[in-house]
């Protein structure tokens, strides 16, 4: 695919400016598109309506990865900036992202050895290199505990076009328990204890994974989509879940996964 077919104008209109919740919604009340691929038709509906369009026996495979508040405070030198965690490669390496204090990106290079001091917590990152080819993402060495200087100066990842400064838990899903995630895994954001009460009536079945997502703002700078690298996540399939993917599939029953 050519990455000039993913390029299109989005009214500011349409953005989504607020959680549905500061709208008057629940969570299960947004808009749900619903592709047929037999016959390639569409139809729309509302979250809460998911159930009607799975079968008895569906497997829902669904990601319990909780949002960390991964955006710290931090400088370089004097000059103040956000330092954004990515992806820990479990060597004491990980792969961050630097915005301006403002949000907006960090367009400088960081040369080999530039120190990033977090703000208010013992954690210090150096700069190594570039992260294969990603605009805004390095690879660095941290010192210090990056989960913990999170949780003590951080606060959720914030994009320009969001309304307004939300509280962590806008940031996570019903399925939320194993801290990770740099963003919230956003596909299970409608989920609502309804919305499963609905499922479970139907006969769905539901399976835990966990994915935890790095940032999501890195730009693809190929003209083909497929020559574009991808990061590393960490995840882990717990048994149980390996179990029932096996039995469903022996069974000719549908396995869903539920998206990051």
């Amino acid at each position: 695919m050519k990455t000039e077919a993913l390029a299109f104008d989005l009214p500011q209109a349409v953005y989504a400016q607020v959680p549905p919740e500061a709208r008057g919604l629940e969570r299960d009340q947004v808009r749900l598109l619903v592709s047929s691929r037999r016959d390639g038709t569409h139809c729309h509906d509302s979250f809460l309506g998911l159930a009607k369009y799975l079968k008895p026996g569906d497997l829902l495979v669904v990601n319990n990865s909780r949002t960390i508040p991964a955006s710290l405070p931090a400088r370089i030198g004097r000059f103040p900036v956000r330092l954004h965690l990515s992806t820990d490669l479990n060597d004491g390496r990980w792969i961050v992202e630097v915005r301006e204090a403002s949000g907006a990106p960090w367009e400088e290079d960081l040369p080999f050895g530039t120190a990033i001091e977090v703000v208010g917590a013992p954690l210090q990152a150096t700069v190594l290199e570039k992260y294969r080819d990603f605009a805004r993402l390095w690879l660095v060495e941290v010192a210090g505990d990056p989960l913990a200087a999170a949780f003590q100066v951080g606060s959720p990842i914030r994009y320009p076009y969001v309304a307004g400064e939300w509280p962590l838990r806008f940031y996570q899903t019903l399925f939320a328990k194993v801290d990770g995630s740099a963003e919230m895994p956003s596909a299970g954001r409608p989920f609502t204890p309804r919305v499963l009460r609905f499922l479970r009536q139907k006969g769905v079945e539901i399976a835990e994974v966990t994915l935890h997502t790095g940032v999501s703002s890195h730009e693809l700078v190929h003209p083909n989509v497929e020559e574009h690298a991808t990061y590393p996540e960490w995840y882990s399939i717990p048994e149980k879940t390996v179990q029932a993917i096996r039995a469903a599939k022996e069974a000719g029953r549908r396995v869903i996964a539920v998206g990051t």
